[in-house]
């Protein structure tokens, strides 16, 4: 898997603009979160291939969208195609009673994301929550049905609460965490 021009190998290390890929890098970290790759991960460092196969994924996919993701901080690109966690990705592993992993999924799943990619516009002009214009009726009533989007947001629900501690502990602190 060596880079098949000189510029490939620099780019990981060439930061890239979270803002400027918006949708990119956020549809780029629900798929990471959805294959579960920094559950995989863990606390070691796997090379493409295998992280690949752990996952059921192509080698080459995965290992452009790791990279993506190690561009905006976002996993760490240790040696060329041998990506570990950080801090961020720790938050993405099941394992972390931290984790924002729920959240994640829950607002990138197709029953959360679909009512703003279609109804937004209509919704502002009618005043009609975009939710219920794709669904037919308010979000509680939805997940009253919805047995597995019920279980994952109330999964992302309680990943909210653990960001308000880790807010509280920023604001306490004023903003610097002991690395002890």
């Amino acid at each position: 898997m060596a880079a098949s021009h000189p510029e490939q190998a620099h780019a990981a290390a060439v930061p890239i603009d979270a803002d400027r890929f918006g949708l990119l890098a956020i549809r780029s970290l629900y798929v990471a979160a959805k294959l579960d790759i920094a559950t995989v991960l863990g606390d070691v460092e796997l090379d493409v291939d295998a992280i690949a196969t752990r996952v059921a994924a192509k080698a080459d996919a995965t290992g452009r969208l790791l990279r993506l993701l190690a561009a905006i901080g976002v996993f760490e690109e240790r040696a060329p195609h041998v990506f570990c966690n950080n801090k961020v990705s720790a938050f993405l592993r099941t394992d972390n009673p931290k984790n924002v992993r729920a959240m994640i999924l829950m607002h990138n799943s197709d029953a959360m994301s679909r009512p703003w990619y279609e109804h937004l516009e209509q919704g502002i002009r009618e005043e009609v929550p975009p939710f219920r214009l794709t669904h037919g009726e308010d979000l509680f009533d939805y997940l009253d049905h919805h047995a597995d989007l019920d279980a994952l947001f109330s999964e992302a629900m309680d990943s909210v609460e653990a960001l308000t501690g880790i807010a509280s502990l920023l604001i306490s602190t004023g903003g610097a965490m002991n690395e002890s």
